[in-house]
């Protein structure tokens, strides 16, 4: 290869690193939203299947201790508070914990899901 071709060659790979640098966030982000909703229709699966019973559909339980459907959080509002209460439980409460009884990336979803269920959906 002559001296020509090596700086060609080089500045070719370089245009193709850039390039390639330039692209990922916007399809980062739409990945990461995919993800995110992939995460809270997992976690209403398991909603219906571990929660429901005792909270209800739509987190619409009659008292409001137990009731998700309004903004008021009584262990914290933050996904990991939400994670804590569903893998321990609340002592002195009918609330029992989950984390022998779910996966913690179940636990991880489940939680979001619920974490969405005092936001306003948009319409």
């Amino acid at each position: 290869m002559t001296k020509f071709s090596l700086i060609l060659t080089g500045f070719a790979l370089l245009c193709l690193v850039l390039l390639a640098a330039a692209w990922p966030p916007e399809s980062k982000a739409q990945g990461a939203d995919e993800a995110k909703a992939d995460l809270i229709k997992r976690g209403g699966q398991v909603y219906k299947t571990r929660c429901q019973l005792c909270h209800l559909a739509e987190g619409k339980a009659p008292t409001k201790n137990m009731r998700f459907s309004d903004d008021e959080w009584r262990h914290g509002n933050k996904p990991e508070d939400v994670e804590k209460v569903v893998a321990a439980g609340v002592k002195g409460t009918a609330m029992m914990g989950f984390k022998n009884r779910l996966k913690p990336e179940d636990i991880k979803a489940v939680s979001a899901y619920v974490l969405g269920l005092s936001q306003p959906q948009a319409k």
